[in-house]
């Protein structure tokens, strides 16, 4: 995995996920950064409704994509706000719900920097 840079992204992945979807690669990134952005929302707002499965529910929805984009850190955090809704470890989701925006943000806007300007959400 070769990741670098503070974006948190792992480039080969990228790389080799834009390979494998060619010309719809743009589409499919322009999706996961707007559906990623609501899934982010989702868990903030869960976490202020102290609602831990809503959160868990918005992580695990975003959790394998941020893997396939090449977003590593946004995975993980991902599965550890999943595991503390699990166990209902509520500073443990408060403090991974902002791991999850933090890495969000670091992902997005070096993955909007790789869109043509048209399919930039």
């Amino acid at each position: 995995m070769a990741v670098s840079g503070g974006h948190g992204i792992d480039e080969d992945a990228f790389g080799r996920l834009q390979a494998t979807l060619g010309a719809s690669f743009p589409e499919f990134l322009a999706l996961f950064l707007t559906e990623g952005a609501r899934h982010v929302e989702r868990m903030e707002r869960a976490v202020h409704a102290d609602d831990l499965a809503a959160a868990g529910s918005a992580a695990h929805a975003l959790r394998p994509t941020s893997g396939l984009v090449g977003a590593p850190g946004l995975q993980e955090a991902c599965g550890r706000v999943e595991a503390a809704c699990r166990t209902a470890a509520a500073a443990e989701v408060v403090a991974g719900v902002e791991d999850v925006r933090s890495a969000f943000e670091a992902a997005s806007g070096w993955l909007r920097m790789r869109l043509p300007e048209e399919e930039t959400p």
